[in-house]
């Protein structure tokens, strides 16, 4: 697209590639909250197949935890982790396909982290404070990330460093999706009363 003279692609200017493929995950967030919605309404004799194996992914033990969520997504984690190491060291250079989003081991390690913290009793209101952003934070997190990985360099110590970029990346994004989020009330609420 040409503005003034100047060609430029929003595309790669603002980081949209991303969006394209995370919205999977957003479509998929949206099922399972409507799939669990039905899932609590129905009685044990409305019950079919797929319900009960849903239940067998949803049941809790007394801290709110699913312990076979938890475990298969410690098992998807650490697979992820020892392909990147072993990949890597074969080839004497970084190998991220193990970790890219679209990778079904992502994929499943996504699944059963949401199954396994979905009724997690522990700092509730705090987790609740943070969900209603938690769309915002989705949307904006690429363009903070980039924020902060012009002063983190991962590559000098990525033990610490890792860690510390999505620590800052994730309160970057929780700092800025706060008016985001009261903005886009307002306008909702503008449009109601109209």
């Amino acid at each position: 697209m040409k503005v003034f003279s100047i060609t430029i692609n929003p595309f790669s200017t603002f980081n949209f590639y991303y969006f394209q493929g995370f919205l999977g995950y957003v479509i998929l967030g949206g099922f399972f909250r409507s799939f669990l919605l039905n899932f609590e309404r129905k009685t044990s004799t409305e019950y079919t197949m797929v319900d009960r194996m849903a239940f067998w992914l949803f049941n809790r033990n007394k801290f709110g935890l699913n312990i076979t969520s938890f475990v298969l997504y410690i098992f998807f984690s650490s697979f992820i982790v020892l392909g990147t190491y072993v990949y890597s060291h074969k080839a004497e250079k970084p190998i991220e396909i193990f970790f890219d989003y679209s990778n079904l081991f992502v994929f499943f390690q996504t699944i059963f982290l949401f199954f396994s913290l979905l009724k997690f009793k522990y700092f509730g209101s705090l987790l609740s404070f943070i969900a209603k952003f938690s769309y915002w934070i989705y949307l904006i997190h690429v363009l903070c990330m980039s924020i902060v990985l012009k002063y983190v360099n991962i590559n000098e110590n990525c033990i610490l460093n890792i860690p510390l970029v999505i620590l800052f990346t994730f309160l970057l994004s929780l700092i800025f999706s706060i008016p985001l989020f009261y903005i886009e009330r307002f306008f909702l609420s503008f449009k109601r009363f109209k």
